[in-house]
């Protein structure tokens, strides 16, 4: 979500294509339905998932002869298992800003990355930025720790020297 949503304006109103009702897609849905900025459409081969997806999660839906108007959303995600690329270079005009390939084997034309408007990640890439994300949130968790535990020990160290201060007018008030 974040790598899409860094590919836009913040009130920046865009809208999803979902291409394929697959466990993954249905798990990116329903965590797009929370932003209040997107526009979220799906678009299946089989039509009983399709309309059960998107009547649960209030959907625009896409027939899949019209697959072609994926070039009209600004995201494409695409997790479906179709044995050949569904999104493939054409000499149309294409709004699309960041497509995800989620599929295994891939489904989208690599020759898209040619386009420096769009920005292409399949299902490896993206394991790639989230596993490199995480070791940098490692290094960031493991910085704070360290920074904790330095103020902790100088204060524990204050707190004493409090107490000796504190014992030591005591004796001499004695």
């Amino acid at each position: 979500c974040q790598y899409v949503e860094n590919s836009f304006n913040k009130d920046e109103c865009y809208k999803i294509l979902f291409v394929g009702a697959s466990e993954i897609n249905c798990k990116l849905i329903h965590q797009w339905k929370r932003k209040d900025n997107v526009l979220i459409a799906l678009t299946n081969r089989s039509p009983i998932p399709l309309k059960e997806i998107a009547q649960k999660e209030d959907l625009e839906v896409l027939n899949w002869q019209n697959l072609s108007s994926w070039k009209d959303f600004d995201v494409v995600i695409v997790g479906t298992k179709a044995g050949k690329y569904l999104l493939e270079d054409s000499s149309d005009v294409i709004k699309t800003k960041v497509i995800l390939d989620l599929s295994v084997p891939r489904n989208v034309d690599p020759k898209l990355k040619k386009y420096k408007n769009i920005s292409l990640l399949n299902i490896d890439q993206i394991h790639q930025k989230v596993t490199a994300t995480q070791v940098k949130q490692h290094e960031k968790l493991q910085e704070v720790d360290s920074f904790i535990e330095k103020a902790l020990e100088r204060h524990v160290g204050i707190f004493q020297k409090k107490q000796r201060n504190a014992q030591q007018l005591l004796v001499a008030g004695a």
